[in-house]
This record gives structure tokens, C-alpha cells and sequence, in this order.
């Protein structure tokens, strides 16, 4: 009979994280979004990035409000 192993490892993992990890897990199998809702977030994201700028006084023209590039 061969020898335990010197080490043993138990990992218990938090149950508010297993019960979210079909969705990721779902989430991560879609290699590409559709074009529509890609578009929409790097556009809210660059807008975004535009008025941090202009309330963190980094720049000092007023960011427009739509979603153009």
C-alpha cells in the first residue's frame, strides 16, 4: 500500500462566489459581443472618461453630451 502524501490541501470556497460562477462562467464562453453593444460601451466609457477630465480640471473644454467619438 503505497505512503500518504506528506501534504494535503483543502480548499473551501465561499458560497456568495459559487453560486455567481455559472454566470461568468456563461459570460467568459462569449468570445465576441455583438457590434451594437460594443460600440455603446466604449462610447459611454470614453464619455465617462471625458468628464473625469473636465471635473478632475485636466482639461478645460465641457464634454458634449452624446456618445460620439
Amino acid at each position: 500500500m503505497p505512503a500518504p502524501y506528506p501534504l494535503q490541501l483543502e480548499l473551501h470556497a465561499n458560497r456568495h462566489i459559487t453560486r455567481w460562477r455559472p454566470l461568468v462562467q456563461w459570460l467568459l464562453a462569449i468570445p465576441h459581443l455583438p457590434e451594437g453593444i460594443r460600440g455603446f460601451g466604449v462610447s459611454a466609457y470614453r464619455y465617462a472618461l471625458r468628464v473625469e477630465a473636465y471635473v478632475g480640471f485636466l482639461t478645460d473644454r465641457y464634454p458634449p453630451f452624446n456618445l460620439a467619438a
